[in-house]
């Protein structure tokens, strides 16, 4: 794992995917019902219509959008923070149909993963998670003392896995939870990934224009059987027909089950601590704190991006400065705003470097 880059590359890669969608002109007067059409199939040796990132991007930000989808795809280890309890190992496995950034592959790769543990983790989940089925991840409705739950229970640990030291304080032994126990209760709900693409372009949607659409062509959405609204969340409460305003600046909230994150890098930071157990800079506790499973410092993941002072000029006119990780990697180059705390240069060619005042 590359450290300084993950989150943010994570969320580059959401920004620039493109966003693929098929719109059909429809007459208000028309009473046919939205259908679903199934599985979008790409012709024989056209180019991929999901995956890439969008037109017009600049040369550094291609860059920047390939070390996401290069992070994105990285399979995590226990070394890199892993666990103690996870749903899987990497983004792009869950994310995989039909490219990097979409929903479940064919083969769900959970099978192959519960296996790699000794003993294998995959009977406790066997009833649900299945080689020919999506990937899921499950939710309690309620705790055991009857309150409600709603929060993700990972299906597993890493408990008998590869770079889990059992020297002392180990050894590392944690449960999985009771999955059949809590089915037959029906206790579980179960959740699959849902693609990524165009999820940038969502970000960037003005909190003015959500409220107009919901507000526009009404006629035509009876027809069509399109209904609902967002919700504004209160605690213990919902109130309906408001928007789900973001609970520390008042904004409208877009990603996640219950679309309670504003922005992707909080997103891909919650992601990253429920599905993988890696903590980072914005989650920064682990989910579970059992001090015998703690292979690496917390949080796992941190970003400290240099910014080199490089090519001359004036207050004015900017300096340009280049993103660097601590391990090398060059994620831009680009022109900044002047900030006073700039009293001094290295510049790559010649040129004069201005204090600011």
């Amino acid at each position: 794992m590359r450290k300084k880059t993950l989150l943010l590359g994570i969320s580059a890669m959401s920004l620039a995917v493109s966003a693929s969608f098929f719109i059909e002109p429809v007459s208000s007067q028309s009473a046919d019902r939205a259908r679903d059409p199934g599985v979008r199939v790409d012709p024989p040796l056209a180019r991929p219509s999901a995956g890439g990132h969008i037109a017009g991007l600049t040369p550094n930000e291609i860059r920047f959008f390939r070390l996401g989808k290069e992070d994105f795809e990285e399979v995590e280890g226990v070394a890199d923070g892993l666990g103690p309890r996870m749903n899987l190992d990497s983004c792009g496995t869950c994310h995989a149909q039909p490219a990097t950034g979409g929903t479940s592959p064919a083969l769900n790769p959970q099978v192959a993963f519960a296996n790699t543990a000794t003993p294998s983790q995959l009977p406790a989940v066997d009833s649900f998670i299945r080689p020919r089925g999506p990937v899921r991840e499950a939710r309690f409705v309620r705790n055991p003392d009857g309150s409600p739950d709603g929060g993700v229970h990972a299906l597993f640990t890493i408990t008998g896995r590869p770079g889990v030291d059992v020297s002392p304080p180990g050894p590392c032994r944690l449960e999985q939870p009771d999955f059949e126990r809590e089915i037959a209760n029906r206790n579980v709900i179960f959740r699959i990934p849902t693609p990524v693409f165009g999820a940038g372009l969502i970000e960037q949607i003005p909190d003015t224009a959500i409220l107009a659409n919901q507000a526009s062509s009404t006629s035509q959405k009876r027809d069509l059987g399109i209904s609902g609204h967002a919700n504004y969340r209160v605690s213990g409460r919902t109130i309906s027909g408001q928007a789900n305003n973001n609970g520390n600046d008042g904004t409208i909230a877009r990603f996640g089950w219950k679309a309670q994150n504003q922005t992707l890098l909080l997103f891909s930071g919650e992601a990253y601590n429920v599905e993988m157990g890696i903590t980072s800079e914005l989650f920064q506790v682990e989910r579970d704190e059992t001090p015998s499973c703690q292979f690496t410092t917390v949080p796992n993941d941190t970003q400290d991006f240099n910014a080199l002072d490089a090519l001359a000029g004036t207050p004015a006119s900017g300096v340009a400065v280049r993103l660097e990780t601590q391990d090398g990697e060059v994620l831009g180059d680009g022109v900044t705003k002047w900030h006073p705390s700039i009293s001094s240069c290295r510049f790559p060619s010649s040129g004069k470097c201005t204090k600011s005042s």
